[in-house]
């Protein structure tokens, strides 16, 4: 896969100069200031509950029993698109089964983010602890940056139980994939503490995946493409409502 055997140099350098422009230097950051990245977990706007029930892009019901995202580096910008800061060796693991999604990033420049800019993770990154993220294929080992899984009614009789098969959708992040820009809100204060919230809707990443066609896609495939463009357009920031 195109993921393996890729310098992490390649992954964070350009996270900041990718977001430079000519003429324009980056603040300086202010000591003694602190900015929470909280990840909130939704389903089109409703807060994520494991026991309801949802639905694929074509009406399927599903339960979600597993969502995993991990994204590596982050740099905040402002609405004209001025970086405050960059942390290019932060690495962010979302996990259902983590109450704590929180991540901090110290000494941000004060002012209003408007923006996030990350990149989905890399094979050159490990996340300590996070083994579950490696899976091996026909073509070798591979880190996933997205998992999500769970129970779908396969029989389509309008219900989930004992009888119904499971789903799993796992996908590796393309490296020539351009950053990820996460429209989120934050005022960060001189000297101060922030909070930045960013959104996740889970029910998002379904969208156009007809999980009883293909239940269960590993590292490649066509839905595993579908989930990324989801992850990108549909599922992260403030920009991610009910379609």
């Amino acid at each position: 896969m195109k993921t393996r055997n890729i310098l992490v140099a390649t992954l964070t350098g350009t996270l900041l100069t990718s977001c430079l422009k000519d003429g324009i230097d980056p603040p300086n950051t202010a000591p003694g200031s602190s900015l929470e990245l909280r990840f909130d977990l939704h389903c089109d706007g409703h807060p994520f509950s494991p026991d309801s029930l949802y639905a694929d892009g074509f009406g399927t019901l599903v339960r979600i029993e597993r969502f995993r995202l991990a994204l590596a580096g982050a740099t905040l910008l402002s609405d004209a698109g001025q970086p405050m800061g960059a942390w290019p060796d932060q690495v962010m693991l979302i996990d259902l089964t983590r109450q704590d999604r929180r991540f901090s990033l110290p000494n941000p420049s004060s002012g209003e983010a408007h923006w996030l800019e990350s990149r989905m993770l890399q094979s050159a990154y490990r996340i300590p602890g996070a083994d579950s993220l490696w899976f091996e294929d026909a073509s070798g080992s591979y880190q996933a940056m997205l998992d999500i899984g769970g129970t779908m009614d396969s029989n389509d009789d309008g219900r989930i139980d004992s009888t119904d098969g499971r789903f799993r959708i796992v996908a590796a992040a393309d490296p020539n994939e351009p950053a990820l820009l996460i429209h989120a809100h934050a005022s960060v204060p001189l000297n101060g503490s922030a909070v930045m919230m960013v959104p996740v809707n889970l029910r998002a990443v379904l969208h156009d995946i007809d999980l009883p066609d293909e239940p269960c896609t590993m590292g490649q495939g066509i839905y595993a493409a579908q989930a990324l463009e989801n992850l990108r357009a549909r599922v992260l920031g403030d920009d991610n409502k009910p379609r």
